[in-house]
């Protein structure tokens, strides 16, 4: 399954209005972000290291929904998956910062054991992640 890492801001945020979000306009932006040892904060800082040596990290939390609440509260900029933002920018509470310099894809892979008995609780849950995984 794919997923889309984004940058996004408050709605109301400066960067929120730019067309075009480019590594200078980050530098002073302050940063809410998962915390070091995170799946998504290793994909963003492999991603944002080479444009940005240093950011100004104000928060760092270990749940995306403190992290969209803290940026939708104007405290700072975040990134998290495009999946998890969709209520957010469906009310216009936070906005998706355009940063085509930035690779923040990733893929997600489930792994069974093969000679594991798989119930069928567990095979209807694996089917479900692979049907949310194309949708």
């Amino acid at each position: 399954m794919e997923d889309e890492l984004v940058i996004f801001s408050a709605r109301e945020h400066p960067l929120a209005r730019l067309p075009r979000v480019t590594p200078a306009d980050l530098t002073d932006a302050h940063w809410i972000l998962r915390e070091p040892g995170s799946g998504t904060r290793e994909v963003f800082d492999n991603a944002i290291s080479e444009h940005l040596p240093s950011l100004k990290v104000r928060l760092e939390l270990g749940h995306t929904e403190a992290i969209r609440r803290a940026v939708e509260a104007g405290i700072g900029i975040g990134c998290a998956s495009r999946m998890t933002l969709q209520e957010s920018l469906a009310q216009g509470l936070t906005s998706v910062l355009p940063t085509p310099f930035l690779d923040l894809r990733r893929s997600f892979f489930i792994l069974r054991h093969r000679n594991k008995y798989q119930t069928r609780g567990l095979l209807r849950f694996l089917a479900a992640c692979q049907s949310a995984g194309t949708n």
